[in-house]
């Protein structure tokens, strides 16, 4: 069994399908024919995932042989780390991997387990500003009827939206970053850089993966099939809170990551 190239670990609405689209049109990769396993936090494999599989009427020999594999696991959380790393089967020859933006706030133990099972995988996170990414993920949450559409108008209901356990530990790429680096070679990269130079970031992405930048793709580098949702104006007084929350994270990931995040604080300012 082959470990995967990389993990990438969210960050969640920062560009992660953006970032599966552009590796499964690659000739140099062999994506799986589902971009999110949660094999590490959550039972698996999650019926819903599997069931969209088998909607999807797939016909690629290597893509029914992963789905057969789903098919044949009792759904739990505790799987080995060899199942996990046989569902890269399949794949030799090829740079591959999975990308579950919710992976960013693994606990330590966790990120040790995968840490001891696959050292040379390259861990890549997708970036952007927390208090846009959590605007952002609001809408998306109000939308998709899980969250009280008062979090986007009362700051204090917007609050103990964001402190929900499952909602605040993919929220701070600084401390995620933080925690995932003491173990982990990173590979980050910005959506900002994705909107303004999408075909730059593609090629430093390829390069960081060990892919060649120059071979031909069918897709486009400014695809991005989630553009254009909709979102609701951010009040000065969302906006303030929403700075205020992140204040502490913004400044670490300034420090620890850099580039971009430099001037993650001052756009709060």
């Amino acid at each position: 069994m082959r470990a995967p190239t990389f993990i990438g670990i969210g960050m969640q609405k920062s560009g992660t399908r953006w970032l599966y689209q552009q590796l499964l049109h690659h000739p140099a990769f062999r994506m799986p024919p589902m971009k999110e396993f949660h094999f590490f936090d959550d039972p698996f494999p999650s019926p819903k995932y599997v069931e969209q599989l088998e909607r999807r009427g797939l016909t690629d020999p290597a893509d029914l042989a992963f789905l057969e594999r789903l098919r044949r696991l009792e759904r739990r959380p505790d799987h080995p780390i060899e199942t996990y790393l046989a569902l890269f089967d399949g794949t030799r020859g090829k740079l591959t991997g999975e990308i579950t933006p919710d992976y960013a706030g693994l606990p330590d133990s966790t990120i040790d387990r995968i840490a001891d099972a696959m050292p040379g995988t390259r861990i890549v996170m997708m970036l952007r500003d927390p208090v846009s990414r959590a605007w952002s993920a609001l809408n998306d949450g109000v939308n998709a009827g899980k969250f009280d559409p008062a979090c986007l108008t009362d700051p204090q209901a917007m609050l103990r939206t964001l402190a929900l356990p499952n909602v605040a530990a993919v929220s701070f790429p600084g401390d995620s970053f933080r925690r995932w680096s003491r173990r982990f070679d990173m590979a980050c990269f910005h959506l900002d850089d994705v909107r303004h130079d999408p075909a730059g970031t593609r090629r430093a992405v390829l390069q960081a993966l060990g892919a060649d930048p120059d071979a031909p793709s069918p897709l486009a580098p400014g695809f991005n099939a989630k553009a254009g949702r909709p979102r609701a104006p951010m009040s000065a007084t969302i906006r303030a809170a929403l700075a205020a929350h992140f204040a502490r994270d913004m400044a670490l990931a300034a420090r620890l990551i850099g580039g971009r995040a430099v001037g993650w604080p001052a756009l709060y300012a």
